[in-house]
């Protein structure tokens, strides 16, 4: 029998939802993530057997992957992978899945109301350039809200997203400095790796206009740590609204029923993975393209190499 481990925060919301979902549908082994030294034991013999793996993303759960030489998938009951090697994971043919799918509309709908704050007095958003940074099915979203909603809308994506070509009477495609530069908002959407680690940092704040506005919705390292010490200074020189939390992302997906969809989208996942069905909500680790590559010419678009983040 295929054995399925959950590490989670079982007295938190996450942990909670899926315990519920998966009772009875799921022959689960639950682990307390704030308990982990003392579950340690029992789980060591569990690692070794189980092929699913449902997780809460932590630095203690990242820690434990190597013990589990079985599996087929690995499940994160969030749209981040945090400190889990993904990379590795996916090179060693484990399947690793968030919930960014079930998530989409509610992180979509919370961006756009924060869209909306950030309007001043008896301003609408068709006087507002949004710009979108990662147009996957998030970005792809809040591009088509702020669209009806009468903006301009621009996106930057190392790729060109097959989405777009449904677009192309509501949104162009820039380079992320032109993004920068000429979008009132600016709101980020990429999934974290190779290319996104430290997408943003102080060289790009100093390129947005007075007054624009930056939310992050991805992982809080596509922020370069500059970003966050060149904040404060910017607001003084430019009078910007500067950046908003840069866990908004996990503001979005921090409620009743955000926690209730991604549990019962992580069940339904592992169900179909043990049957021999590819897991749905994939995720996508966007790496450099090579010369070789048809989609090379379209990483110009970024004028920089990610490391170059000074």
């Amino acid at each position: 029998m295929s054995k399925v481990v959950c590490i989670a925060r079982l007295t938190g919301a996450r942990g909670k939802a899926f315990a519920a979902a998966a009772n009875g549908a799921l022959n689960v082994e639950l682990v307390d993530l704030d308990r982990l030294a003392t579950e340690m034991p029992a789980l060591t013999g569990s690692a070794s057997e189980a092929t699913c793996l449902v997780i809460e993303p932590s630095p203690a759960a990242a820690a434990l992957l190597s013990q589990f030489s079985k599996l087929r998938l690995v499940q994160l009951l969030t749209c981040s992978q945090g400190d889990i090697d993904v990379i590795g994971l996916q090179r060693a043919g484990v399947q690793v899945a968030n919930v960014a799918e079930p998530l989409a509309d509610i992180v979509a709908e919370y961006t756009m109301g924060l869209v909306s704050r950030s309007l001043r007095v008896n301003e609408s958003l068709t006087a507002r350039t949004v710009g979108v940074v990662g147009l996957g099915r998030v970005g792809l979203r809040v591009a088509r809200l702020a669209g009806a909603a009468g903006a301009q809308v621009i996106f930057a994506d190392i790729r060109t997203p097959p989405q777009a070509l449904t677009l192309n009477s509501v949104l162009r495609r820039a380079t992320l400095d032109q993004l920068l530069t000429t979008s009132d908002v600016t709101t980020l959407h990429v999934p974290y790796g190779p290319t996104t680690k430290g997408l943003i940092a102080a060289r790009e704040l100093r390129l947005m206009p007075d007054g624009a506005v930056l939310m992050n919705m991805s992982d809080r390292r596509v922020l370069h740590e500059t970003a966050a010490l060149a904040t404060a200074a910017l607001v003084d020189d430019k009078r910007a609204a500067g950046l908003l939390a840069a866990a908004t992302q996990e503001a979005a997906s921090d409620s009743p029923e955000a926690h209730l969809a991604a549990a019962e989208f992580a069940v339904a996942n592992v169900v179909r993975v043990l049957a021999g069905a590819p897991a749905r909500s994939p995720v996508e680790i966007l790496e450099a393209p090579t010369a070789g590559d048809p989609a090379f010419w379209s990483s110009r678009l970024y004028p920089r190499r990610t490391d170059q983040t000074a």
